[in-house]
């Protein structure tokens, strides 16, 4: 805890405060990089009514890490202590970064252990459905492997590859050509010569060529 000259209060009353240092650890063990929604924040920005603090109107001094520069403050991450800031080296995105020099210090108290459970539940909550979009973004990946074939309603597809309408799935080629008379797998019943038999029209018997005249 701060004692009477990190209260201003010492002899004489001019002394210089010492750092607030509070229950438990001085810092974090380790931490990683900063959130998005919660950058760093430095010095020159609690200005203009912006404090540090301002819960408690204790006299601290901002403290300078190992490279003899002004720390940075970082809210933490984590499952205990989670939204806790600290004072941390302005080098390095994390604490493992080479170059920095893995200085930590806590700027704000202990969370009550209700919070620090409800700072929990949230955090498997979030991690829970984060996983579920995972799992669902997969499966939607396997369901359409082709971009092309969701996109029925803009263009839709036509699966018939003899079919010249404007929505045909090779629209831009023209169809292939049928299969000829000679060989192969036979000709088709859009060729004319041979292949499945006719009915006439007056719906007696079934031919293969042309009925005599």
């Amino acid at each position: 805890m701060a004692t009477d000259a990190g209260r201003g209060r010492g002899a004489g009353g001019g002394c210089r405060p010492e750092p607030t240092t509070w229950p438990g650890s001085f810092g974090p063990d380790c931490y990683d990089t900063p959130l998005k929604c919660f950058p760093l924040e430095h010095r020159h920005e609690f200005v203009n009514g912006k404090e540090l603090r301002p819960y408690d109107n204790r006299i601290d001094v901002w403290p300078k890490c190992n490279h003899n520069k002004l720390c940075v403050v970082q809210v933490y991450d984590g499952f205990q202590d989670g939204g806790r800031r600290f004072f941390r080296c302005p080098i390095g995105k994390a604490y493992f970064d080479e170059r920095n020099c893995r200085y930590a210090r806590w700027v704000d108290p202990r969370n009550f252990y209700h919070t620090d459970e409800y700072i929990n539940y949230l955090k498997c909550k979030i991690d829970d459905l984060q996983r579920q979009v995972d799992c669902l973004n997969c499966q939607l990946k396997e369901a359409t492997p082709y971009p092309y074939t969701v996109s029925l309603i803009e263009d839709p597809l036509c699966p018939d590859v003899w079919c010249k309408c404007p929505y045909h799935m090779k629209k831009n080629q023209p169809p292939p050509s049928p299969t000829s008379s000679g060989g192969g797998a036979g000709p088709s019943k859009f060729s004319g010569g041979g292949g499945e038999p006719s009915q006439n029209s007056a719906g007696g018997a079934w031919y293969d060529h042309a009925p005599p005249s």
